[in-house]
């Protein structure tokens, strides 16, 4: 679930300006060989991923995986309806950023759950500005998805990413509510984003990861996504309506628990944090990225940092198109 403007994933790497936007050229990307138009002051694909030591976007495609779980589409009891109902217009309301539907549509969960299940509602929402990498959220979140999955009906979405490839990201999709699960088995911190393309867009999955930023966050919705710190799993619920999707991981490469636990919080001072949780403040990744300067020299000042991060890691593979119908 994403929780406020300051969820951890979001603000790792992919937002630059606006909730649940795809900063896809403030990191550093560009376009393919078959883009038309390249972004000022970044690489083509292709010579990122030369430079990172890695194959081209191109040339790693993903291979389709298929459902874990084709649900019934049919809940256990009146009560888990309510309850599951509740919960996807939480994970809207988190994924909108809007602090007034967040207000109401986290109490309502509450409301909604059974009683088996409330106090884990109630510890989500309790630490929901933590997010995921904080075990108060993670373990509350679980037994969450875990309800869900025995009681929702729901499609399921197991997933799996490493340095750099997702496995078992289905291309086709039936329409409706999918809980997804990641199991980083990388080194490097990894995301599964789901970005509905626009319906007016005729472009190519591979142009529009090639556009400018504002031309690139204008033809895509996000709608959801599941973060992971290396050797562990976390979940996420999207609602796919149909159309066009993109499932891709914008995490910067090199972008380590041990790398970020040098990025300096706001103030400028490292500071430590809880055990599995992140210690960048998000306020100093929205000013880092302000004006879309590579990131080595963003993180100027901070000397072990320098020159530690490379570009996104779709652009080296990690990324798969969706067709939900």
């Amino acid at each position: 679930m994403r929780t406020t403007k300051h969820h951890i994933h979001v603000r790792l790497a992919i937002v630059a300006a606006g909730a649940g936007a795809l900063a896809f050229a403030a990191m550093g990307i560009a376009g393919t060989a078959t883009a038309t138009t390249e972004p000022v002051g970044t690489e083509p694909m292709e010579t990122a991923a030369a430079d990172a030591g890695t194959e081209p976007m191109d040339s790693m495609a993903m291979t389709p995986g298929s459902l874990a779980v084709e649900g019934s589409g049919e809940a256990t009891s009146p009560e888990a309806e309510a309850f599951c109902t509740a919960e996807l217009a939480a994970e809207s309301a988190a994924n909108s950023e809007d602090q007034a539907a967040m207000e109401s549509a986290f109490p309502a969960l509450v409301e909604a759950a059974p009683d088996d299940i409330r106090p884990a509602a109630e510890a989500v929402v309790a630490n929901a500005e933590a997010g995921p990498g904080d075990p108060a959220f993670d373990e509350a979140y679980t037994a969450v998805i875990d309800y869900m999955r025995g009681n929702c009906g729901y499609n399921e979405m197991d997933t799996e990413g490493g340095d750099y490839y997702f496995t078992g990201v289905p291309s086709e999709v039936p329409a409706g509510p999918v809980i997804v699960t990641l199991d980083n088995v990388g080194a490097e911190l990894h995301v599964i984003e789901f970005a509905r393309i626009n319906d007016d867009v005729t472009l190519t999955a591979e142009e529009i990861l090639a556009l400018p930023e504002e031309e690139a966050m204008a033809s895509v919705e996000m709608v959801g996504a599941a973060f992971a710190m290396p050797g562990m799993t976390g979940y996420g619920v999207v609602d796919l309506t149909a159309g066009r999707y993109l499932a891709l991981c914008p995490i910067p490469q090199g972008l380590t628990p041990e790398v970020a636990a040098q990025m300096p919080p706001e103030g400028g001072e490292t500071e430590g944090s809880p055990a599995g949780s992140m210690p960048m403040d998000t306020a100093t990744m929205d000013t880092m990225m302000e004006g879309s300067a590579p990131m080595d020299t963003m993180m100027e000042g901070s000397a072990p940092m320098e020159g530690a991060l490379g570009p996104p890691h779709f652009t080296l593979g990690m990324w798969q198109e969706i067709t939900v119908s």
